[in-house]
């Protein structure tokens, strides 16, 4: 997981909302997209400053990390 980041399954982003700050940009991931783009949708409708990333994140077990178009 990369460092600072939260992990909230799709179908609760609207259940936890408070954990989200609406102050700060949020981008969401997953690995096909399909659930970053609900969570996208959601946040986008709440109010959020919200991107969507469609890349390949891959990280090592000491954090370091590469991301890659897909």
């Amino acid at each position: 997981m990369l460092l600072g980041a939260v992990n909230i399954p799709a179908e609760q982003i609207e259940s936890r909302l408070a954990e989200l700050p609406k102050a700060r940009e949020i981008i969401t991931h997953c690995v096909t997209g399909l659930r970053a783009e609900m969570a996208y949708d959601t946040l986008k409708g709440k109010g959020y400053k919200v991107r969507f990333l469609n890349a390949v994140i891959q990280i090592d077990k000491d954090g370091k990390y590469e991301i890659t178009k897909k």
